[in-house]
């Protein structure tokens, strides 16, 4: 064996994500390692190293004492690019006497790129006899990057239409909580180190998930503590998602727009794009309304992005209606490149 033959970094990222990796060499050999790294990723932790078994100048990291020799896993902490998609290496060189073995990895790091492709300056709605709504126009976006991204329909203060909830829907987050919670005191008990963890999701309903720095912070790290007792019990995994699924389909039959929201459901796979609130509505009247709006940008690491602006939308039907947040947005599936 080589003294550097396996070295893991995944091939590829979403940007300003973590990326973890690990470096195995023959443990009979002493070895200073370095690792170069491109501009834009830096070391977050290095495992298995010293207190003062290292050093760092610039983007380049060198390591000569290990707790236990043959051995490095790290976790790199990646920016977000100007580029939606961009290739970078990263470089390590292994030493041990006379012997040198340089290992260059690529990884390819990307990011969702959202644009506004058309934004009609009116919208007229007919709803027909069975309150089924059709559009004249929509907003077109769509997303040029390979990472999925989320979008929030933020209104302005001035505008003359507001995202409420439609009917049915707070009946349905009511008996959703209810249900869920009351499972959750049982979970808990048979769980009981994951008792605050489950008190801070249960919390969720209570207003924090705003599309905010704060609000997103506050959902990231929750999710984040979730997946990792996911992970490490699946048990708890499989009782939890349980209860989730059983909650959901008790009380599903309260909500009167399911069949378009699934629709919903089934396309926003096609563009890499999803709603942060699709069951919302406008409140459309045969009188025109001016809403005013942007488009708030995240991702699923819940990096945000700048929002979109778009110009004031009239909005008319011929009668009064509930317009659901996703019958409002169209989008647009990317093509592959050839």
């Amino acid at each position: 064996m080589t003294i550097g033959e396996i070295v893991f970094v995944p091939e590829n990222s979403l940007q300003g994500q973590e990326i973890s990796g690990h470096i195995l060499w023959d443990r009979e050999k002493k070895i200073i390692l370095g690792i170069e790294l491109p501009d834009g990723i830096r070391v977050k932790e290095l495992y298995n190293v010293e207190k003062k078994g290292y050093s760092v100048d610039g983007q380049i990291i060198t390591i000569n004492k290990f707790e236990v020799n043959g051995y490095l896993g790290f976790t790199l902490l990646t920016s977000i690019y100007k580029e939606s998609k961009i290739r970078n290496e990263i470089k390590f060189i292994l030493e041990s006497g006379t012997e040198k073995n340089v290992i260059k990895k690529t990884i390819e790091l990307f990011r969702p790129d959202i644009n506004l492709i058309k934004t009609p300056c009116q919208i007229n709605i007919k709803v027909d006899e069975n309150n089924k709504l059709s559009l004249d126009n929509r907003l077109l976006i769509e997303n040029l990057g390979e990472g999925t991204g989320v979008i929030n329909l933020e209104i302005d203060k001035k505008s003359e239409l507001d995202k409420i909830d439609p009917a049915g829907i707070q009946e349905f987050s009511r008996k959703f909580w209810e249900s869920a919670n009351k499972q959750f005191e049982s979970l808990k008990n048979q769980y009981q180190e994951y008792a605050e963890l489950i008190d801070n999701f249960s919390q969720l309903n209570s207003g924090i998930t705003q599309f905010d720095k704060h609000g997103m912070n506050k959902i990231k790290i929750i999710f984040k503590k979730l997946n990792r007792a996911c992970e490490e019990n699946n048990s708890f995994l499989e009782d939890f998602a349980g209860i989730i699924v059983s909650s959901y389909l008790k009380n599903i039959s309260i909500l009167t727009e399911v069949e378009s929201f699934i629709a919903y459901l089934q396309s926003i796979h096609l563009g890499k794009m999803m709603l942060f609130d699709p069951v919302k509505v406008l409140k459309i009247t045969t009188k025109t309304k001016i809403l005013k709006a942007k488009l708030g940008i995240t991702d699923l690491a819940y990096n945000k992005y700048d929002p979109i602006e778009f110009q004031e939308i009239q909005i008319t039907a011929n009668k009064e209606c509930e317009l659901p947040i996703h019958q409002l947005l169209s989008f647009i599936k990317k093509e592959k490149e050839t």
